[in-house]
């Protein structure tokens, strides 16, 4: 009988991480792939998410899509460790290669990725957040451990200094043609 039990709940939690995973899989890899440029690398850290997730994750767990995005940012953060160790290491042996970069395909992709840069780690990442991952405050808050008012506080922070950022390069002396279209502007004037 406890055989019977024991194949049935696993029968069970199978079919919930499959619908887990297929509501969740394409959202996670995007999620990485903004996070780390090599798609495989991106892929593997979303797949190494999800084992963690079928070891660790109860399937009554009310947040369970926060609990996985916290997870695949750890993953990402285990990443980027690696790659700094890696870094380091050749550079030791003078056998430092540079990774191929992906040139930007705009002006305004320039820029905002520039703006961007100047942003600290969690303004990045909570404006992610907001306008890649579409999330509310609620699960932001959530998956960073901080208040629903913090969010929106680092979120208007994060915009007020996207806005300086992207006003040096408004022309002085020409009304236009601004470099920064009305997408890039979109996502710092929205509030």
């Amino acid at each position: 009988m406890e055989d019977t039990t024991s194949s049935a709940a696993r029968r069970a939690r199978i079919a919930w991480f499959s619908g887990f995973f297929d509501e969740h899989y394409a959202h996670l890899v995007r999620y990485v792939e903004r996070r780390i440029a090599a798609a495989e690398d991106a892929e593997q850290v979303a797949a190494d998410a999800f084992e963690v997730a079928w070891q660790k994750l109860d399937t009554d767990a009310p947040d369970a899509a926060a609990w996985l995005y916290k997870t695949a940012q750890q993953k990402i953060y285990n990443y980027w460790t690696r790659q700094r160790r890696r870094a380091r290491a050749m550079a030791c042996t003078a056998a430092l290669t540079v990774p191929p970069t992906t040139p930007e395909d705009s002006l305004d992709s320039l820029a905002l990725h520039n703006a961007i840069s100047h942003l600290n780690d969690r303004e990045r990442e909570v404006l992610s957040l907001t306008y890649w991952e579409s999330m509310d405050a609620q699960d932001i808050a959530d998956q960073l451990g901080i208040s629903v008012a913090a969010v929106w506080k680092c979120a208007s922070r994060a915009r007020s200094k996207l806005r300086k950022e992207l006003s040096i390069l408004e022309p002085v002396h020409k009304p236009s043609p601004n470099p920064v279209s009305a997408r890039a502007r979109h996502a710092v004037t929205a509030t």
